[in-house]
């Protein structure tokens, strides 16, 4: 994350070596929230075995959600002494607003998806041990397919995808608790584990190539 964070370059397109340099790096580094998100799947999905669903929500309330509060009504005052942010500008439903969408400060732009796994991970808790492999291996490849590859297959083809066939059930970010958890609790032969470095290797190499075509076509980062 902190590599990302400075390498704000990368925002900046410009159809040079340097941009692209800054292209590498942001793909190489991007997948820094996904771990994070898969994390909290390999460690609070099973939180039942330690503590009942009051002290999970209690937990999260704590740890990250005042901090996430406090910071960001920090960083407000912040500006207005800075003078970058005049007082007259801000409303109760505006920092509302920025604090329900992680807006003000855009480093804060993850918060609220995780805020949306944790609400999901007590259903998920619920799905019986000896199941839940299976269960989330359906969630997460179904989630895979909607969200990250027929959009993608839609812009080679051209032919559109229909957003409302997104199913509920493993939408969002939602897909990388799942693959934390089915990391943890998975030990892949010698030959997947190969299979997932080629594929690791495959995407990442497609989302440098294709972000880079499109932002030159655009003339901008896209």
């Amino acid at each position: 994350m902190v590599v990302l964070h400075v390498n704000s370059a990368f925002w900046s397109f410009a159809d040079n070596a340097r941009w692209v340099q800054n292209l590498i790096i942001e793909s190489v580094f991007y997948p820094a929230v996904s771990i994070f998100l898969m994390l909290t799947g390999a460690t609070q999905i099973d939180y039942r075995k330690r503590y009942d669903t009051a002290d999970f929500f209690r937990k999260r309330l704590a740890k990250v959600v005042l901090p996430y509060v406090a910071w960001s009504l920090l960083a407000i005052w912040f500006h207005v002494l800075k003078g970058t942010l005049p007082i007259a500008e801000i409303t109760v439903s505006g920092v509302f607003t920025w604090l329900i969408h992680g807006s003000y400060y855009s480093v804060f732009w993850f918060f609220p998806p995780l805020f949306a796994c944790y609400l999901a991970i007590p259903v998920l808790g619920l799905i019986p041990e000896a199941k839940r492999m299976r269960v989330y291996a359906y969630m997460a490849a179904l989630s895979f397919v909607t969200i990250c590859l027929m959009p993608m297959v839609s812009l080679w083809t051209g032919v559109s995808w229909n957003q409302e066939m997104n199913t509920v059930i493993s939408g969002g970010y939602l897909i990388y608790p799942l693959l934390g958890y089915l990391l943890t609790h998975w030990q892949p032969s010698r030959w997947q584990r190969w299979l997932i470095y080629a594929l690791g290797a495959g995407a990442l190499f497609l989302r440098t190539v294709m972000t880079w075509q499109l932002s030159c076509a655009a003339g901008m980062v896209t």
